[in-house]
């Protein structure tokens, strides 16, 4: 039996096993290697061998959650005194 491979370029989300119906653990969000961003589509880790990808999505995962929040878009975060208006 022939299996149609194709290469991970890129790990763009994930989302847990319970948000699906069913499947072997973690989905993730892939760009698959000389396609479309039309062609991204959600895989199974069970089907996927990029060990090495994976580490480096789940160490750029844990730099995320680590940087302070920011505030609402187009406000700047304060700094310094507060400038109170008269």
């Amino acid at each position: 039996m022939v299996r149609n491979v194709r290469v991970v370029e890129e790990i763009l989300q994930h989302r847990p096993e319970s948000s699906t119906c069913d499947g072997p653990g973690v989905e993730y969000l892939v760009k698959w290697e000389g396609y479309s961003t039309e062609n991204n589509e959600f895989t199974w880790s069970s089907d996927m061998q990029c060990d090495e990808m994976l580490k480096e999505y789940w160490d750029s995962v844990a730099v995320r959650a680590t940087r302070p929040k920011r505030g609402p878009p187009g406000r700047l975060a304060p700094v310094g005194k507060k400038r109170l208006r008269k």
